[in-house]
C-alpha cells in the first residue's frame, strides 16, 4: 500500500472511528509526534481607531505544526483577518496616540478555542500636557518662550483582576508592571485652545513723566535737558486661571493697585513651541518692570 501524502493545511476536520455507533472529532491531534494538527478558525481585527497609535496581536504559544510565534497582525486602516489554531495563545498590544489614554483591547480570552474578533477602544481624550523639559513655573517678563517638548512618563500595569491566570490583554504578565518614557512632540497642533495657570506676578512703573520741554539742548526753565519721573507705582497680578482660543489676541489680567493700563498676556502657538509675551504699560507712558508667573499649561481640544 502506497503513502499518502496530505499536507496539514488542507486537512480541515479529523475523525475517529472509535467503535461503530461512535465517532469522535478532534479539535488537535498529535500525529506520533511527526506533525501535530489543529482546526483553523478566523480572528477578525477592526481598523486601527482614532485615539489609538497601534496595535499588534502576537501569537506567544502554539501546539500545530502550522502555527508559528510572533507577530500575528498589526491593525491598518482597513479591518483584518488571518487564521490561528486551536489552544493558540494570543494578545493584542495596543500604545495610545498621545493626547489619549491607555486603550483597552478584549479578545474573550487569550486562548484560541473557535474564531476570535478583537475589539479595541481608544482611551479618554487627556490633554493635560506630560511634564515639559522646560521645568515650570515659567516667569515671563517682556516675553519668554520654551519649548513644547516633553518627556511622558507612561506607567502600564497587569493586575491580579484583570488577568485571566497568566496575562493580560496588554501582554503583561500577572502582576507585572513597567514604566516607559517617551520623548514625545506636543500636540500643540491637535489643540483648539491653551489654558494657563498663572501664580502671580508684578507690574512696577512711574506714574509721570516729565521731559521739561526740551528743544534738544535745554529745557524750557533754562536748564539742561533731563528725564523726570515720579510717583513710582506698582500692582500686583492675581493668581487666576485664563483660556486662550488659538489665534485670539491678548487676554486682559485680573490685577489689583493703581496701574492705569490692564496688562495682557498672549500666546503665539506652533506645532511645538508656544512663546508667551506679557503686554501693557505699568503706569502713564512708561514702564519700568513686569512680571508674570505661569504655573500650569493644558492645552484643550474642544
Amino acid at each position: 500500500m502506497s503513502d499518502i501524502n496530505v499536507p496539514l493545511s488542507e486537512i480541515k476536520d479529523v475523525v475517529f472511528q472509535k467503535s461503530e455507533n461512535e465517532v469522535i472529532y478532534p479539535m488537535a491531534v498529535n500525529f506520533a509526534n511527526v506533525a501535530k494538527w489543529a482546526k483553523a478558525f478566523t480572528l477578525t481585527v477592526p481598523a486601527l481607531p482614532y485615539g489609538v497609535k497601534s496595535c499588534k496581536i502576537e501569537r506567544y504559544s502554539v501546539f500545530s505544526s502550522e502555527s508559528t510565534v510572533g507577530d500575528l497582525l498589526v491593525l491598518g486602516d482597513e479591518p483584518q483577518t488571518a487564521t490561528v489554531y486551536y489552544t493558540d495563545c494570543i494578545r493584542a498590544k495596543a500604545e495610545p496616540l498621545h493626547g489619549f489614554e491607555k486603550p483597552s483591547t478584549a479578545l474573550g480570552g487569550n486562548v484560541v478555542l473557535g474564531d476570535k474578533e478583537l475589539v479595541v477602544r481608544p482611551g479618554s481624550s487627556n490633554y493635560l500636557i506630560p511634564p515639559s523639559k522646560t521645568e515650570l513655573p515659567l516667569t515671563v517678563y517682556s516675553s519668554a518662550n520654551f519649548s513644547c517638548n516633553y518627556i511622558y512618563e507612561q506607567t502600564i500595569t497587569c493586575s491580579w483582576e484583570e488577568c485571566d491566570g497568566c496575562y493580560c490583554t496588554n501582554g503583561l504578565a500577572c502582576g507585572e508592571s513597567y514604566t516607559n518614557y517617551l520623548d514625545l512632540p506636543s500636540g500643540l497642533k491637535y489643540a483648539t485652545a491653551l489654558k494657563v495657570n498663572l501664580s502671580g506676578g508684578s507690574l512696577v512703573g512711574f506714574n509721570n513723566y516729565d521731559d521739561c520741554g526740551c528743544d534738544g539742548c535745554y529745557c524750557s526753565d533754562g536748564s539742561a535737558c533731563h528725564d523726570i519721573f515720579t510717583g513710582e507705582v506698582s500692582a500686583s497680578i492675581l493668581p487666576q486661571e485664563i483660556i486662550y482660543i488659538v489665534g485670539d489676541p491678548a487676554v486682559p489680567l485680573a490685577y489689583e493697585g493703581d496701574v492705569k493700563t490692564p496688562p495682557t498676556l498672549r500666546a503665539e502657538v506652533s506645532e511645538e513651541n508656544v512663546t508667551f509675551f506679557l503686554e501693557g504699560e505699568a503706569a502713564g507712558t512708561y514702564n519700568k518692570s513686569k512680571s508674570a508667573v505661569i504655573s500650569k499649561i493644558e492645552y484643550l481640544n474642544f
